[in-house]
């Protein structure tokens, strides 16, 4: 029968566990790539909070490696790699997750998930009165989300890689304002009295056709008033 390690105090240890001359608890796993590591801490109820975490990892890895994560989970996944991202891009990623968290569909195993599965799933978006454009963002991030699966031979291949012709698109051109109709436009807004405290800002975001977020995040650096331009700015 093997003798089961104990520390000072009498605990018994885990698999993996020991404890040092000097009391320091150590914690030895492999990895998925078969490389050794090694977790370090004073305390034993602290080391196997440690090991926890490092069990759980482990586990979602190995499911990852199998394609045995749900649709939600790999969303997590991809937008984890996310940082530096702006604000709006946040939004939609907050946005694209509330929808596929409570739709069913979010709780499929990606490997079992096909392209017919996925247009079929856009299609009942539709249908409970999401709109073209809603969907083609929602596309957005799921598309992305799942190619990375497949770049990393996780699927053999990407469900949501098709053109978005399967639903109607009532959406129609942006048309820009004609001279006239912004000439009468901005008689109206200076001559409004809640509206002309604006009228400088909307000169600005009709003159420039930057994005009201754009304008909201301009600074004198940005600007070069003695040429009335923009700043350059060279991308390192």
């Amino acid at each position: 029968m093997a003798v089961k390690r104990k520390d000072k105090r009498g605990r018994i240890l885990r698999t993996g566990e020991t404890q040092r001359k000097n009391g320091l608890y150590e914690f030895r796993y492999t990895d998925a790539d078969k490389k050794r590591h090694s977790v370090y801490d004073m305390d034993l109820a602290s080391l196997r909070k440690k090991e926890e975490e490092i069990q759980d990892f482990l586990r979602e890895g190995m499911n990852y490696a199998e394609g045995e994560i749900t649709v939600i989970q790999l969303l997590e996944r991809y937008i984890s790699l996310k940082r530096g991202v702006r604000y709006h891009t946040q939004k939609g990623y907050q946005f694209v997750m509330g929808v596929v968290k409570k739709d069913a569909f979010g709780e499929r195993m990606i490997r079992d998930i096909k392209m017919s599965d996925a247009k079929l799933w856009f299609i009942k978006l539709y249908d409970e009165g999401y709109a073209y454009t809603t969907i083609a963002s929602i596309r957005g991030v799921m598309k992305p989300a799942f190619q990375m699966a497949y770049e990393e031979d996780i699927i053999r291949k990407n469900p949501f890689a098709f053109r978005l012709d399967i639903i109607p698109n009532h959406t129609k051109n942006r048309v820009a304002l004609t001279p006239k109709q912004q000439a009468d436009f901005l008689a109206f807004v200076e001559q409004d009295k809640h509206f002309c405290r604006y009228a400088d800002e909307i000169k600005i975001l009709l003159g420039t056709g930057m994005r009201i977020s754009e304008f909201c995040g301009l600074t004198i650096a940005d600007l070069d008033f003695e040429n009335r331009r923009p700043v350059t700015k060279v991308l390192s």
